[in-house]
């Protein structure tokens, strides 16, 4: 679901899709060489977001930074199913409580280069903009989705404000705006709570 402003009207729209693509496999024998990553295009203002639901159980997300922000999508990522590894010289003690759960792993050092390997996503979500940088550069050199905290407008992938009723999960996007994105969502969940019937859903 993506929220957009115009002359002052506010629109929703809800979206869903997904998709599996096989690459070729090369010819027996001979050597394959990783291209050289290639720059993408130039964002357009305001970006253009493409909606995506992401089913990460089982698979590995790094998450770059032990604060209160890297706490909230490591619990959340958890709770869908992903195996998280967070990287910080220090944790919250939330945080810290998980050692030792299932599909938890913490490394108590800062990051470093090769952290990202083998990572499905990655979440840079500590307070240097230069370590967020630098890990966003090595996501994108390994072609991996890398959500940066502390500056959207750098980051390629953005996470919506988030809210559930019955069978529905509701993802809100407001043009890098939280508040607006979670006064979006929260209108969404109030109209699908109230027409149960309707949706064919049930309220919480």
């Amino acid at each position: 679901m993506q929220e957009r402003s115009d002359a002052g009207a506010v629109r929703f729209r809800c979206s869903s899709g997904g998709g599996h693509s096989t690459a070729p496999a090369h010819p027996p024998g001979r050597g394959v060489t990783a291209p050289e990553p290639v720059p993408g295009p130039p964002i357009p203002e305001p970006a253009t977001v493409y909606p995506l639901g992401l089913r990460v159980a089982g698979r590995r997300v790094v998450v770059i930074g032990g604060g209160p922000v890297a706490e909230r999508r490591s619990l959340a990522l958890h709770e869908a199913g992903a195996a998280v590894i967070v990287i910080a010289p220090s944790t919250t003690p939330g945080l810290a409580r998980r050692a030792g759960e299932a599909r938890w792993t913490f490394r108590h050092r800062p990051y470093r280069s090769g952290d990202l390997e083998h990572a499905w996503l990655v979440l840079a979500c500590t307070d240097d903009p230069a370590v967020n940088a630098t890990v966003a550069a090595e996501a994108e050199a390994r072609r991996v989705w890398c959500v940066r905290a502390d500056d959207a407008e750098r980051s390629a992938a953005w996470v919506p404000a988030v809210g559930r009723t019955g069978r529905f999960t509701v993802a809100v996007h407001a043009d890098r705006d939280p508040r607006r994105a979670a006064a979006g969502r929260d209108a969404c969940l109030r109209s699908l709570a109230s027409h149960p019937d309707t949706l064919g859903g049930t309220p919480d």
